[in-house]
């Protein structure tokens, strides 16, 4: 850590704040590094997916059985589903999801204790569900106007999911679940045009 990271008038919090969990290394602060952890551990780090281009979004959940999943999306076009196994190991599953960059994934448990993911991309909204046999498959493409920038989850009373989207024009929609089972824009608040004031 470094004073240099912080403002000037803030450097003496950032010190008492700190000073709990490290130990002060010498009495020249500025521009040297001031703290060093009491413990020696070193944390590992493990990889679990990896994708041929840059990962612009990750998600991640524990499912009720205590799977630990881990979603992620990337220049590649590709989603990589990471289910943890008992070992500590991860079964990987990567489907080419986009046929341009995957921009954003958000991934939730259904009442079922099946995963339910949502990728965004170019001009496009893909929805995944995970099948009796653990295989993630296509389900639903609600087609947004713009590129998709951010996708986010809502649970219904009903149990199923509503989601919500931002784009590369402004627009942050709402899409619900139809009687057909397909994913339609829904209507009020969302849906408005962020604009700067």
């Amino acid at each position: 850590i470094y004073l240099t990271q912080f403002p000037e008038p803030f450097q003496e919090t950032a010190i008492r704040k700190l000073k709990s969990e490290f130990e002060l290394a010498g009495p020249d602060f500025v521009g040297k590094k001031l703290f060093q952890p009491h413990s020696e551990k070193k944390t590992e780090i493990v990889t679990v997916a990896t994708h041929a281009a840059d990962v612009n979004s990750v998600s991640t959940l524990r499912t009720k059985d205590g799977r630990q999943v881990i979603v992620s999306g990337g220049m590649d076009g590709a989603l990589k589903v990471s289910v943890q196994k008992p070992d500590g190991t991860f079964d990987v599953q990567s489907i080419v999801a986009h046929l341009g960059p995957v921009n954003a994934v958000q991934a939730a448990e259904d009442d079922n204790g099946k995963l339910f993911i949502v990728t965004g991309g170019e001009k496009s909204l893909r929805i995944w569900h995970e099948d009796e046999n653990g295989t993630i498959q296509l389900t639903s493409t609600p087609i947004p106007k713009d590129f998709v920038t951010s996708v986010s989850l809502v649970k219904n009373p009903n149990g199923s999911f509503s989601i919500v989207s931002g784009d590369r024009n402004g627009m942050v929609d709402i899409w619900n679940k139809a009687a057909d089972g397909k994913y339609k824009k829904g209507k009020g608040i969302y849906g408005e045009q962020h604009k700067e004031i």
